[in-house]
């Protein structure tokens, strides 16, 4: 009697072995599956497409610089006579700026020191001056205007525009060329009746670095001015122009270049 019921409790316990046992493997064969459909939906195929034309824009302390040129200067106002060397005057320019991509960039600019030329009608710019007479008895009188100009640019970097970005440290793009435009104040320091008038602004530039670091560039700039008509106190024409060709040169800081 008591052997039987040793057999029974025998199988009995085999038996729940077994269930276990299975119940086991099907979990372990459940977490696998689970496991490898993980695995396989984390994997991705990417493709990166590296291109002149892309870049990652610079933070706001990156691609800074400061610039300064002189050189001359050729004023045309309303009722100009006589030859353009009599219109030649220094001028100077100092500013700062920022690239915001390597195609677009923006400046700050402060500059002026006179203007001159023969008018044939006289104005508040021709006081004191004395009367001259041309070779046909007309008369005609020196204009002198002292100024100084602040104004605003936008930036186009035509070469890198045109090719693309060149990377940091390449010896490509070392010549360069730079279209500017924007908007300004000139401001008379010697004429208090018309002390101020509106400006714009058009520059072409070709910069020539010296090294593939492209800290530092010496510029040629040629630059226009033009002002409202009221500048030179006589408004026959649209509008008066200074125009300039400059020389000077354009400091990089760190960092510079895009990734």
């Amino acid at each position: 009697m008591r052997l039987r019921k040793e057999t029974s409790l025998r199988r009995c316990l085999v038996g729940c072995l077994f269930v276990v046992c299975g119940l086991a493997s099907s979990a372990q064969d459940s977490l696998s599956v689970e496991q490898l459909s993980v695995i396989n939906t984390s994997v991705e195929e990417r493709s990166v497409v590296s291109s002149n034309q892309q870049v990652i824009t610079n933070f706001l302390k990156d691609n800074w610089f400061v610039l300064g040129d002189a050189g001359v200067n050729a004023y045309w106002g309303d009722f100009t006579v006589g030859k353009l060397s009599t219109r030649l005057t220094p001028q100077f320019n100092v500013g700062f700026g920022k690239w915001f991509v390597p195609g677009v960039g923006a400046k700050v600019q402060f500059g002026g020191f006179s203007s001159k030329e023969f008018k044939s009608v006289e104005t508040v710019n021709t006081r004191g001056s004395e009367t001259y007479y041309d070779e046909k008895g007309n008369p005609y009188w020196k204009e002198s205007i002292k100024w100084w100009d602040f104004n605003v640019d936008l930036m186009f970097n035509i070469s890198r525009m045109i090719k693309g970005y060149e990377g940091i440290g390449s010896s490509e793009m070392m010549n360069q060329f730079i279209a500017s435009i924007g908007l300004g104040a000139t401001h008379h320091y010697d004429i208090p009746l018309i002390s101020n008038v509106v400006s714009g602004h058009f520059e072409l530039q070709y910069s020539r670095f010296f090294s593939e670091k492209k800290a530092l560039s010496l510029d040629v700039r040629l630059r226009a001015i033009l002002q409202s008509t009221q500048y030179d106190g006589v408004t026959d024409q649209y509008f008066d122009d200074n125009l300039s060709l400059n020389v000077g040169l354009t400091y990089y800081f760190k960092e510079r270049g895009w990734d």
